[in-house]
């Protein structure tokens, strides 16, 4: 009660708190130093108001246009000099595209094991008619699910090889990597932690940044995870149980995640197959009665 009043926490927060709280209450009781354990009140999830922002089509749209204008206008001089800047204009193109296309959890970069790695990309009958390519996570939140790698991205994939072929570091482990030494810093080929710089970089060119500290008002890199969950749905007529299974999480999340319902676009869907098994065209007689 003292939390609620003193502090602005969300409820998935409090519920944490409460979880240690009793967690220690329960190694008191197994010592016998108490005969109960307290309950805390446990807060409702106040899902609309801690939903995420969602890019809408035209942001998404101005965030890819922004990435590769940014990364065209990085002219590489004749002695290498931006060389290392352009690399990492189309990485950050690669980084965008790669989350919306295949909506897997974006990684923060505070921690290596959830980088995305080479291994994840599974290619299977490459270079026919039936190639389809998957990605396996396995480090998100311990869960471990394969998201479709859309067509779309597939020769973004390839380009991102054949350029780190040409910087030497086709070995590297991690799909974003530098590509040049920094001297004690890093070397070509660790990995790539994050792009949080030129992400506020263009959300700042493209005023869509605000200084909001609630979730259903920021775009963050896990935005774009929402923005193909609400594709999918709104385009691809995927069902949200396939959603959540192949996106790793449940269907309560992937609801939370797309607020685009409408009933209108979805028309076709909700009455297909309805038999028409009887005929009620309009014909009347003559006091105003339909004829069956």
């Amino acid at each position: 009660d003292w939390a609620r009043r003193s502090f602005q926490w969300s409820p998935n927060r409090i519920l944490r708190h409460i979880t240690v709280i009793r967690q220690i209450w329960y190694y008191a009781y197994d010592q016998k130093l108490i005969k109960i354990v307290p309950a805390p009140k446990r807060p409702k999830e106040d899902l609309k108001n801690r939903k995420r922002r969602c890019f809408t089509e035209t942001e998404y749209k101005q965030l890819v246009d922004w990435a590769e204008k940014n990364y065209a206008s990085i002219v590489v001089k004749e002695d290498g000099t931006w060389q290392e800047r352009k690399d990492h204009a189309f990485q950050f193109l690669c980084w965008i595209q790669f989350a919306a296309f295949i909506g897997y959890r974006p990684p923060s970069g505070a921690v290596k094991k959830n980088l995305l790695r080479w291994s994840s990309l599974i290619e299977k009958d490459k270079g026919t008619d039936q190639e389809k390519r998957l990605f396996r996570r396995i480090d998100e939140k311990n869960h471990d699910y394969e998201a479709t790698v859309a067509k779309q991205v597939w020769p973004l994939f390839d380009a991102l090889r054949d350029l780190y072929k040409k910087r030497g570091i086709a070995d590297t482990e991690f799909i974003f990597a530098h590509t040049f030494e920094n001297g004690m810093r890093w070397k070509a080929g660790d990995a790539l932690m994050n792009f949080d710089k030129i992400w506020h970089r263009a959300l700042d060119a493209l005023q869509l940044s605000t200084d909001s500290q609630e979730r259903r008002h920021r775009l963050t890199a896990y935005s774009l995870r929402s923005y193909h969950i609400t594709m999918r749905i709104r385009y691809g007529n995927v069902n949200i149980y396939d959603l959540s299974k192949s996106l790793g999480t449940s269907m309560r999340m992937v609801q939370d995640a797309y607020d685009d319902y409408s009933t209108e676009a979805k028309y076709d869907v909700l009455t297909a197959g309805q038999s028409v098994d009887r005929d009620y065209t309009q014909n009347l007689d003559e006091n105003g009665n339909l004829i069956l």
